[in-house]
C-alpha cells in the first residue's frame, strides 16, 4: 500500500536480498521454476505515474525493463522496486501487486532510502553496486516528473534522493528517461557529486521538448527506443551501444511515418570518476556528430587524457591529446575545461578516453550534432606518453614477433596502438625501441617508466635505457602486477626496453603488458609551474646503450673549469680519454666511437667512463655491442 516502503508484503516472504541467489520464474513462460542465481548488490527502481493518464504502454516499459533484469541480468527481485500508477499490477504473472507500489513522490523516496540502507551494506561487504532507474511516463514543460494524480516529482527532489544512494558508496548509476522534456531532469543530474567513486549514465529519449512516446512497435505495444535498447542489451551489446541503437531504430520509425522533428534533440551523457593512470572508458558518439568532455576535480592533478578511436577491427589510433584540463592546473586556460571531438559523417565513432594524469571527474556526452569547435592536442606542453588501457586484455596492441621493433611518433595523433607488441620477450619483441617528442620543458627532469604486466610467461631480467639520469635500469619482471622504475630526467627521444639486453648469461624476462607509459613522476604536484634546475654537475648515461658503432655522452658542470672524461675496461684500465682540458660550466655532449687511445677497435663488453670536474667524480657503465 501507499505507506508501506516499496518491496515490502509478500516479497518480503522471498529469499532475503543478502542471499546470492533466489528463485527466479520467467513471467509467462511454461517453463519449470529454476533456482538461478542473482546479484544481491544490483538495484531498479521503475516509476511510471503518468498523471492519472498512465497508458499501456508505460506498464509495458515497466514489465520490460522488471524481466530484463530478474531474467537476464542477474538482479533479485527484491531489489527491483516498481511504482506504478495507484499500486495495482497490471499482470499478476508478470509484476505481482505485493511488488507494486503506488507513484507517489513519498514512495519514491523511500525506494531510494531502502536502496541506500541496502547499498551502504554492500559497501561493508566490498562489494560493488548498481542502481538502475527507469522514469517513462508523460513530462511537464518544467520538467517536473509526472506522479500519481496532481503529484510531481521535480528534478531537484530527484537530483537529491539519488545523490543520497550517491552518498552510501554506489558504484554505478544509470538513469533512463522515456518522457517528454526529460532532458531537463537528465541535465539536472550532472551536478550530482560522485564522489570520486560514482560511475554514472543518464539518457533521454528526448531534450527539453516534446516528442512522439507513444510511438509503438507493432509487434509488442513497446516504446520503441526502449524495446530496441533492451533487445541489444539481451544480446549482450554494452550499454553506450545499446542506447545508441534504441535511437537510431527510434529515428528510422519517425522518419518512415514523416516526423523527424518530434524526437529533438535526445540528452545522454555520462561521468566517470577517473582514479588511475591509463584507466579507459568506451564511448559511442552517432555519425556527423560530436565527443565533448568536461572536466573538473582540483589542482593537484592535470586531468590529462588521450583519445583513441576505434577506426578498423582490432586496432585504435590515437585522435587527439589533451593537457591542463583541471581548473587551478599551471597551464590550464578557461577553454580546456570542455574539450571536443568530430565523428565523421558515414559512421559510428567509437572512443576510448584514456587517464594519462591522476584523479579527476569528466563527464562524456555524446551528441548527434556539432556546435562547437574540434578541441586541438597540446601534448608538448606536457611529458612523456602513455599506452594502452587497463583492461585485463593486450588486444589493442599488435601481436609482433620480432628481434628488434621500434614504434616511431608514439607522442602525435594518429599514432596506431596496434604498433606497440603485446608481448615483451621470446614469445614477441626481444627488444623494443619507442621513440617520441621531448618537448624539452622541465616536466622531463624527474621521469618514470611505469608498466602494467598482464601475464608473465618466463621471469627475468628487463633492462630500460631512456638516456636518462639513472642510466642503464635493471628491473627484474616476477609477477603480474603493476611496476614503477624511476628514470630522472630524460635527455633523448627514444625509450629501449630489452629483456635480459646486458651481457653475459643473464635470464631474459618474457611478459605481455596491459599497459604502458613514460609519465612524470610527480604528478600529482602540477599545480604550480616548475623552474628549471640551477647549475649542478650531473653525468648522464651514455646512448644507446647498448652501442654500436657510436655512443653520446652528456654531462653538466655547474663551474668552468679542467675536466677529463676516461673510459676505463672491466679491469680498471684506462683504454681511451674523451676530455682533458678546459670546459665552461653547463651542458656538454660527447662522443665515443669504440676505439682505444691507438685507434683500434676494442672489443664487445662493459665500459665505464668516468667524468672528474674539481671536487665532482661520478662513473657510467656503458656496453660496446658489435
Amino acid at each position: 500500500g501507499e505507506g508501506a516502503v516499496p518491496g515490502s508484503g509478500a516479497r518480503a516472504l522471498q529469499t532475503s536480498p543478502d542471499s546470492e541467489s533466489e528463485s527466479l520464474l520467467e513471467a509467462g513462460s511454461t517453463l519449470p521454476v529454476l533456482a538461478t542465481a542473482c546479484d544481491s548488490c544490483k538495484f531498479a527502481i521503475l516509476i511510471s505515474g503518468g498523471a492519472n493518464s498512465n497508458h499501456a504502454r508505460y506498464w509495458n516499459n515497466l514489465k520490460m525493463l522488471y524481466k530484463l533484469k530478474v531474467d537476464s541480468l542477474g538482479y533479485c527481485a527484491s531489489n527491483v522496486f516498481t511504482l506504478y500508477a495507484d499500486g495495482n499490477s497490471k499482470e499478476e504473472a508478470v509484476i505481482p501487486s505485493s511488488a507494486v507500489d503506488s507513484c507517489t513522490v513519498a514512495n519514491v523516496q523511500k525506494a531510494h532510502q531502502e536502496v541506500a540502507k541496502r547499498v551502504a551494506e554492500c559497501r561493508k561487504k566490498g562489494k560493488t553496486s548498481t542502481l538502475q532507474q527507469l522514469i517513462t511516463n508523460h513530462g511537464a514543460e518544467n520538467g517536473h516528473i509526472n506522479m500519481l494524480g496532481s503529484e510531481t516529482l521535480s528534478p531537484q527532489q530527484l537530483r537529491s534522493m539519488l545523490q543520497a544512494v550517491i552518498d552510501s558508496c554506489l558504484s554505478n548509476l544509470i538513469v533512463e528517461m522515456v518522457q517528454c522534456y526529460g532532458g531537463a531532469p537528465a541535465d539536472s543530474l550532472r551536478s550530482l557529486n560522485d564522489k570520486g567513486k560514482t560511475t554514472m549514465d543518464v539518457s533521454s529519449a528526448a531534450g527539453n521538448q516534446p516528442h512522439r512516446s507513444d510511438t509503438h512497435d507493432p509487434s509488442g505495444g513497446w516504446a520503441t527506443y526502449l524495446k530496441a535498447k533492451v533487445d541489444s542489451l539481451k544480446k549482450g551489446v554494452e550499454y553506450g551501444g545499446a542506447v545508441r541503437g534504441g535511437l537510431a531504430a527510434y529515428d528510422s520509425l519517425l522518419k518512415a511515418q514523416g516526423l523527424e522533428s518530434r524526437r529533438g534533440k535526445s540528452v545522454h551523457w555520462r561521468s566517470y570518476p577517473f582514479k588511475k593512470y591509463c584507466e579507459w572508458q568506451k564511448v559511442y558518439v552517432p555519425p556527423g556528430g560530436q565527443l565533448v568532455v568536461e572536466f573538473s576535480g582540483d589542482s593537484r592533478y592535470c586531468g590529462n587524457v588521450t583519445i583513441y578511436e576505434r577506426t578498423t577491427p582490432g586496432w585504435m589510433r590515437k585522435k587527439k591529446t589533451w593537457n591542463w584540463n583541471i581548473p587551478g592546473s599551471a597551464l590550464h586556460d578557461p577553454k580546456f575545461k570542455r574539450r571536443v571531438v568530430f565523428v565523421d559523417s558515414t559512421s559510428t565513432g567509437i572512443f576510448w578516453i584514456h587517464n594519462d594524469n591522476g584523479e579527476f571527474r569528466a563527464i562524456v556526452s555524446s551528441m548527434q550534432t556539432r556546435d562547437s569547435v574540434e578541441s586541438e592536442s597540446n601534448a608538448l606542453v606536457y611529458a612523456g606518453f602513455s599506452m594502452g588501457g587497463t583492461d585485463t586484455s593486450a588486444l589493442e596492441f599488435g601481436d609482433i614477433h620480432s628481434p628488434l621493433h621500434t614504434i616511431t611518433a608514439v607522442t602525435d595523433d594518429g599514432f596506431e596502438l596496434n604498433n606497440s607488441p603485446q608481448r615483451i620477450g621470446d614469445g614477441g619483441v626481444l627488444e623494443l625501441h619507442a621513440e617520441f617528442m621531448n618537448g624539452g620543458n622541465p616536466y622531463w627532469s624527474n621521469m618514470e617508466l611505469w608498466l602494467n604486466v598482464l601475464e608473465v610467461y618466463k621471469p627475468g631480467e628487463l633492462w630500460v635505457d631512456a638516456m636518462a639520469e639513472s642510466g642503464l635500469v635493471v628491473t627484474q619482471i616476477e609477477t603480474p602486477g603493476e611496476y614503477t622504475i624511476p628514470l630522472g630526467g630524460v635527455l633523448g627521444s627514444q625509450l629501449c626496453l630489452n629483456p635480459g639486453g646486458g651481457p653475459g648469461p643473464l635470464a631474459a624476462a618474457d611478459f605481455t603488458l596491459d599497459a604502458w607509459g613514460l609519465r612524470v613522476a610527480e604528478s600529482g604536484t602540477s599545480g604550480v609551474e616548475p623552474t628549471p634546475a640551477p647549475g649542478r654537475n650531473k653525468v648522464y648515461q651514455g646512448y644507446p646503450n647498448p652501442f654500436n658503432p657510436l655512443c653520446t655522452i652528456k654531462y653538466e658542470i655547474a663551474r668552468s673549469g679542467k675536466v677529463s672524461l676516461r673510459i676505463f675496461d672491466v679491469t680498471g684500465a684506462v683504454v681511451r680519454t674523451i676530455v682533458d682540458g678546459w670546459r665552461s660550466a653547463g651542458l656538454h655532449t660527447e662522443s665515443w666511437d669504440g676505439r682505444g687511445d691507438d685507434g683500434q677497435k676494442l672489443a664487445s663488453g662493459v665500459y665505464f667512463y668516468k667524468l672528474e670536474a674539481g671536487d665532482f667524480l661520478a662513473a657510467r657503465k656503458v656496453v660496446l655491442l658489435k
